[in-house]
């Protein structure tokens, strides 16, 4: 049965959702997941999990992620990107568009890396967040307004590590003259669509998001598009597209156990250990990679209380010892 990692190149059009659900037939395995949702009119990396490689979906959860965005200025949408209606905006003025792109676009790049550091998102209306049981693009689709207090809950603290100017474009529609590339390095559940969209509003004009490549999710870069992937399986060389599970771990740090201990904790037992790795000296349990000579063993975590030995505990078994 397949197992292992697959770098997927999603093109603009399908759902997440319907590439998993391909994959699933392709694969002739039940078991099939992604590591971030990428919207329809999103491309780029799509981290996808076959079989017992589902198991290392959580760890990457935390994962960092990298974007191109291409906006256009001039126009908002409800949706904050090219699929929604019109909400606002203005285009710039001649003089404006002048000085804006003036110094090799100064005043563009001291807006865009304005944006770096912590920043209080509200996830937009059109996104799948759930709010009261449904998820938020349900009430704009029906034309509904969420209950304001509870929508405005779900505000979340996320970080922009960088963000730089890529290049521009000037275009030949009067009411979008100018289109604009950032590349964004953003921590977890940052929308940035958003972020697209504040961009605008700093800047005066407002913006939307007319293209969207994700080209990195943590460690992973690249990605095979659907078609290839589906002449390799029907090949018969599908496995070999596949990266081990434990590449999705590389964060972690590593411990070292002997194969006696490998399998105590495979079979439940805790095991005191000589040396702390990493330090917990905060008292706080610290998430480790547990290895044997034969390999991974899988996820563990490392706890000790004041001045007591430490003692790991197994979270995740992931390969099967005797």
């Amino acid at each position: 049965m397949a197992c292992g990692i697959l770098l997927i190149h999603k093109e603009s059009g399908p759902t997440s959702f319907d590439l998993v659900a391909r994959l699933r037939r392709l694969y002739q395995v039940r078991r099939v997941g992604h590591a971030g949702t990428l919207d329809p009119f999103a491309t780029g990396l799509l981290v996808v999990c076959l079989g017992r490689a589902t198991a290392v979906i959580r760890y990457m959860e935390d994962y960092d992620k990298r974007y191109l965005a291409t906006l256009r200025l001039g126009r908002t949408t409800t949706s904050q990107d090219l699929t929604g209606e019109t909400t606002g905006g203005r285009p710039p003025t001649a003089s404006e568009l002048e000085e804006l792109l003036a110094d090799g676009g100064r005043a563009l790049h001291e807006a865009i890396s304005a944006q770096q550091g912590e920043v209080w998102q509200l996830p937009p209306l059109h996104s799948a967040i759930k709010l009261q049981g449904r998820p938020l693009y349900s009430y704009a689709h029906r034309g509904e307004e969420p209950e304001r207090e509870a929508y405005e809950a779900k505000r979340r603290l996320v970080t922009v590590h960088e963000a730089g100017l890529v290049g521009w474009r000037r275009t030949l529609d009067p009411e979008e003259p100018l289109e604009v590339q950032v590349a964004y390095h953003v921590s977890k559940g940052t929308y940035v669509r958003t972020l697209v969209h504040d961009l605008g509003q700093r800047l005066g004009f407002g913006a939307y998001c007319l293209a969207l490549e994700r080209t990195a999710v943590g460690p992973f870069r690249g990605g095979l598009p659907l078609d290839t992937v589906a002449r390799e399986v029907a090949a018969g060389r599908g496995q070999d597209l596949l990266l081990d599970m434990e590449r999705a771990l590389t964060h972690l740090p590593v411990i070292e156990l002997s194969f006696e201990q490998g399998r105590r904790i495979a079979n439940g037992q805790t095991l005191p250990v000589s040396r702390l790795l990493p330090d917990t000296g905060d008292g706080q349990a610290k998430r480790v990679q547990m290895r044997d000579p034969l390999g991974l063993v899988g996820v563990g975590m490392l706890t000790r209380g004041a001045g007591e030995t430490p003692i790991l505990r197994a979270e995740r078994i992931l390969a099967a010892r005797g």
